[in-house]
């Protein structure tokens, strides 16, 4: 289920206001805003633009080894987590790490040790970054496991 949520009115000196959408979680908002000019003999006019603010998806390095010895745990982590956004910067990011079976919980830990419980050949690991806007960005690799 989605929520939206009524854009705050930002009243002018004219008394028009801005009006639009947040779809908290999307990427994308529409807005609507009106800009009025009135010149010292009062004459004015007024325009109406459509403006799309884009919630852009946070970032981080994905560490992960190249290679594994069998029956040998490894680390994999997100370094230097970032968003263009001071206030989702501030607010913190959730991490989700998956290190061959599937995603495991939500969690504020920006790492995770994988079991070294793995066959020979290739393991894909993946870490998904979120922000409080619920904008995610995944990154995936693979690890190779070798004979000890």
């Amino acid at each position: 289920m989605s929520r939206r949520r009524r854009a705050r009115p930002v009243p002018s000196s004219s008394g028009r206001e801005t009006s639009g959408t947040v779809d908290p979680g999307a990427t994308r908002s529409r807005y609507s805003a009106t800009l009025e000019v009135t010149d010292p003999d009062g004459l004015s006019d007024a325009a109406t633009a459509s403006v799309t603010v884009t919630n852009v998806k946070p970032k981080a390095t994905f560490v992960a080894p190249g290679t594994a010895p069998r029956n040998t745990a490894f680390v994999i982590s997100l370094t230097s987590p970032n968003d263009p956004s001071p206030e989702d910067t501030e607010a913190g990011f959730t991490y989700r790490f998956d290190c061959g079976s599937g995603f495991a919980a939500r969690t504020s830990s920006t790492s995770r040790q994988c079991p070294g419980e793995f066959s020979l050949g290739q393991v894909r690991v993946r870490d998904k970054i979120r922000d409080k806007d619920n904008a995610v960005t995944t990154y995936r690799k693979y690890v190779q496991i070798v004979s000890n």
